[in-house]
């Protein structure tokens, strides 16, 4: 499931039926199916004038509705919401769809978790608590010798940047696969939420204590592997040699939504 996060929450608080300003949101059309193999793979496409999923369980899209970025931000969650594969197609009125293109990248968010908590609590009655516990978590510190990131260039014919524009105008770029992060324009913020969801954190969130605000571009490089992969470094020792910055094991107030009630999706 983690992996799969991954993706969506790139792409991609607390009643059921919240809303943005005075307006409730949820998709007007919505297909759930269990995964077809014989079918060709799709695209995924969260908005909030779409939905479209394929492999994805039912507790990574509780994670996206209640913006959670590790699974352990979940409890009593039925095991048939971590393992059973479902294709999700739905589609919102013709209101929402123009109304959502002229808002901000933030608000669309916002939407999507609306009618992502109204499509779980319609289809599978979902019930939760939202609270609050003490769990295991990394803090993102400062390594002895300072920090390694490259602040992003106001100009950057990359991101298709002017000289008038700020980096926190422009959107972020990243690149990860096995053992490897480019990252164009990137922050704490978006770093931290990567690093949550990689296997070698271990299901605990990451919370960034740098004190960095800025815009940095960066590389790292770590194992994977370290069987197959002997050349590189582990993950933390990579994040102290080429970033500056290292993981330290603590624990924190964690928000956590507890799942009271959730059954399966009819399906249609």
């Amino acid at each position: 499931m983690s992996r799969r996060y991954i993706y969506l929450s790139c792409i991609l608080s607390a009643s059921l039926t919240c809303a943005l300003g005075q307006t409730q949101y949820a998709y007007e059309v919505v297909s759930i199916k269990p995964v077809d193999v014989s079918l060709q793979q799709i695209h995924p496409v969260v908005s909030p004038e779409k939905l479209l999923l394929e492999n994805t369980t039912f507790a990574s899209l509780i994670l996206m509705a209640y913006d959670l970025r590790v699974p352990a931000q979940m409890q009593n969650v039925p095991n048939w919401a971590m393992t059973s594969l479902y294709t999700i197609q739905a589609t919102a009125d013709e209101q929402t769809s123009t109304a959502a293109k002229a808002l901000s990248s933030e608000e669309r968010r916002r939407i999507v978790q609306t009618e992502l908590r109204s499509l779980l609590a319609e289809r599978c009655h979902l019930q939760v608590t939202s609270t609050n516990r003490q769990l295991p978590v990394y803090l993102l510190t400062i390594a002895k010798g300072g920090p390694k990131l490259k602040p992003t260039p106001e100009e950057n014919p990359a991101l298709g940047r002017s000289p008038s524009s700020s980096p926190a105008a422009q959107g972020s770029h990243a690149m990860i696969g096995f053992g490897k992060m480019d990252v164009t324009n990137g922050t704490m913020a978006m770093f931290v939420s990567q690093l949550s969801v990689m296997r070698e954190t271990d299901g605990r969130m990451v919370i960034d204590k740098t004190g960095l605000t800025g815009h940095y571009d960066w590389q790292l490089r770590w194992s994977w592997d370290p069987i197959h992969d002997p050349g590189q470094p582990s993950l933390f020792t990579a994040l102290q040699e080429q970033l500056g910055l290292k993981l330290d094991p603590d624990k924190a107030p964690i928000d956590v939504v507890v799942i009271n009630h959730l059954e399966r999706p009819t399906e249609n």
